[in-house]
């Protein structure tokens, strides 16, 4: 059959699939059962490698939502990825619905055909996109071109005939066309007024709102200092802070946020920005959704206070998630907004409850003023006459002081481990042996050239024995296999001295305990049996049995300045200054593998330069505590402390309101 005949075909073909796409757009209500069927219709019909239907999400990024064929979307190299991204959201936004994107002739092994269109917002926001695993025939890219036009076409009005169906369009009329979903919105919008109380008003949002977004769950996140923490989570009355999900969630909001005030949108299948990855992928581990929407709420100076954390394991319904997100956001920021003002009021509560009792008499409306305001002065007084103890918490991990690495030797292979995770071993004891390709064949080669010069030796000696002395040939010839076996001992000699220092090499492949401890390395068989190692790789971690624990504490340099202030009293009694002289501070630990106990602990050592927190952005100052304990107590190394220092006593008043204080004279005095 010829080309031609090959196109007429296909274009008849074609035409029967348009008939049956238009008549499932009239017919087919549903939105994602509508692209599902187009889209599998749409890939039969040209015979494509897949399709899908992309809508630009936050920062113009596209977001896939709907897919045929999803393995097949996103293939190929990152660049030509990229490549087919910037095309598709270049499509989008030029605006123009008969703008078809032939990427048919690019260098990459597929091609793709793109062509914008109106989902039933009123401007062109959505494309729909063919891939093929190859290079199409210059003749039939330009039927798949008009092809995939009219597939927009059909898309654009299906948008605009189930336009009151499925398009959000605000509180003012039903968003989405339904009672039920108005009725939804209803309750999210009254649930976010009802309260000024933070706690009820989150509640509400995550509650409603996973209702309203048609989501899996939805998190409200709140920044404290500079990171951000999970406040409310639907369905659950408490947060839970020991969980892996929640974790990850604040890590990734706190590093998505840092100087940034748009919306992110994430999906296992689609590349993460480098300054997330690592959160993300940690996010990934803890929990099992496919989609994920950070969407963050502003106050009036531009400043990200909250962020929306919406969770969907079904990445169809991206778009619909973001309009609605949208819809309900001025509802959203403007109860945050009254929750925030109403919260900074002075004295709120005592002003309420005096704006709600009873008109008394004049000698009540006097003397409860001057009530009020004693009170007030025994208080503030109180504070400032009282004494207490001012102590300082900071958190660090539990390490050995005695901690040893054992490095692999030269380059090989694990072949066998004699120790496992908590074993204990003495000096001298064999841990892992390994096998070098290198050096076996090495030793074998140097063998042969042994033996060879060996047998040369031999022949030569059995030479000289049967040569005629007593003739000047003789003599001649005497002298020069005299030559030869000097020659011949010397390399045997030196292949000796070569194959001692390769035996030496083998023997170091034995990798011994250098001290009596314990194995700490988890997963030992997991991670080393059988596998290639570099020379120098750590392998296993060893502690001493009898050695010290120390607490590493990363006290925050706006607190460090109280501890310092102590340290010179080490002096006190004529003795030099010495910053490990610090017995005098009274430290305990509580230790999170011994929940029970509490330790006490010597200062040892003030790190003289600050660090940085690359979670938080915190600066903070590395303290270094010997922990006192019993012989029979073990600890993990790695374990979380909590430290806390005395720092000598104090007013109650600063004691309780310290931070505030010190952050008071930092910033304006």
């Amino acid at each position: 059959m010829s080309a031609k005949n090959t196109t007429n075909s296909l274009v008849f073909q074609i035409d029967q699939l348009l008939d049956e796409a238009s008549k499932l757009a009239e017919t087919e209500s549903d939105s994602a059962k509508f692209f599902a069927a187009l889209l599998h219709r749409s890939v039969l019909a040209v015979q494509a490698q897949s399709a899908a239907i992309w809508m630009l999400g936050p920062d113009s990024y596209p977001v896939a939502i709907s897919t045929h064929q999803p393995r097949n979307v996103e293939t190929g190299s990152p660049s030509e990825q990229l490549a087919n991204h910037q095309a598709i959201r270049q499509s989008i936004e030029s605006g123009d619905a008969r703008n078809v994107v032939d990427r048919s002739k690019s260098a990459g092994p597929t091609s793709m055909f793109c062509c914008p269109y109106d989902s039933g917002a009123g401007s062109i926001d959505s494309a729909i996109a063919l891939y093929f695993s190859e290079q199409v025939d210059p003749e039939l890219a330009t039927v798949y071109a008009s092809f995939t036009e009219a597939i927009a076409e059909i898309a654009a009005e299906h948008g605009r005939s189930n336009q009151s169906a499925r398009t959000i369009t605000g509180p003012s009329s039903s968003p989405t066309g339904s009672t039920s979903e108005w009725n939804k919105f209803k309750s999210l919008s009254d649930g976010l007024h009802e309260s000024l109380d933070i706690r009820s008003t989150a509640l509400s949002l995550v509650n409603l709102g996973r209702s309203f977004y048609s989501c899996d769950r939805v998190m409200l996140a709140q920044k404290s200092g500079r990171a951000f923490k999970v406040i409310a989570a639907s369905g659950a009355a408490t947060v839970n802070r020991k969980s892996e999900t929640v974790a990850a969630i604040e890590s990734l909001v706190s590093r998505g946020f840092y100087r940034n005030d748009k919306p992110i949108a994430l999906q296992h299948s689609s590349p993460t920005p480098p300054a997330i990855e690592k959160a993300f992928e940690q996010y990934q581990s803890a929990s099992s959704y496919d989609f994920l929407l950070l969407f963050p709420l502003s106050d009036q100076n531009g400043q990200v206070k909250f962020v929306q954390i919406i969770e969907s394991a079904d990445e169809n319904k991206i778009g619909e998630i973001l309009k609605r997100v949208k819809v309900a956001e001025p509802q959203t920021r403007s109860a945050f907004k009254n929750v925030a003002q109403y919260q900074a009021i002075p004295f709120r509560r005592l002003l309420g409850a005096i704006g709600s009792s009873r008109p008394g008499s004049m000698l009540g409306r006097i003397f409860g003023p001057l009530a009020f305001l004693g009170l007030l002065s025994l208080a503030i007084a109180s504070m400032c006459l009282i004494q207490t103890d001012l102590i300082i918490s900071a958190e660090g991990n539990v390490v050995s002081e005695s901690e040893k690495s054992v490095f692999a030797a030269n380059d090989g292979v694990i072949t066998k481990l004699h120790v496992e995770h908590g074993d204990h071993v003495r000096t001298g004891e064999l841990l892992v042996e390994m096998s070098s390709n290198e050096i076996e064949s090495g030793l074998g080669l140097l063998k042969g050239d042994i033996e060879t010069e060996r047998k040369r030796l031999s022949a030569i000696e059995a030479v000289k024995s049967s040569i005629d002395r007593g003739t000047r040939e003789g003599q001649r010839e005497l002298g020069r296999l005299s030559s030869q076996e000097i020659e011949s001992q010397q390399q045997i000699e030196n292949l000796n001295i070569e194959l001692t220092q390769l035996e030496m090499e083998k023997q170091r492949l034995q990798l011994k305990s250098p001290l009596d401890g314990i194995v700490v390395t988890r997963d030992v068989k997991a991670k080393l049996l059988d596998r290639p190692v570099d020379r120098g790789s750590s392998l296993l971690q060893l502690i001493a049995s009898d050695g010290k624990w120390l607490a590493k504490i990363r006290v925050p340099d706006s607190r460090i300045s109280h501890l310092m202030n102590r340290l010179p009293e080490a002096h006190e009694h004529g003795e030099e200054y010495d910053a490990r002289e610090t017995s005098r501070i009274p430290v305990t630990l509580s230790i999170a593998t011994h929940p029970e106990k509490e330790f006490a602990g010597v200062i040892r050592d003030v790190s003289n330069v600050a660090e940085v927190d690359e979670r938080t952005g915190q600066a903070f100052i590395m303290t270094t505590i010997e922990l006192s304990h019993d012989d029979d107590i073990t600890f993990q190394p790695g374990s979380s402390a909590i430290a806390e220092f005395n720092c000598g006593t104090t007013s109650i008043g600063y004691a309780w309101f310290n931070e505030f204080i010190d952050s008071i004279r930092y910033r304006f005095f």
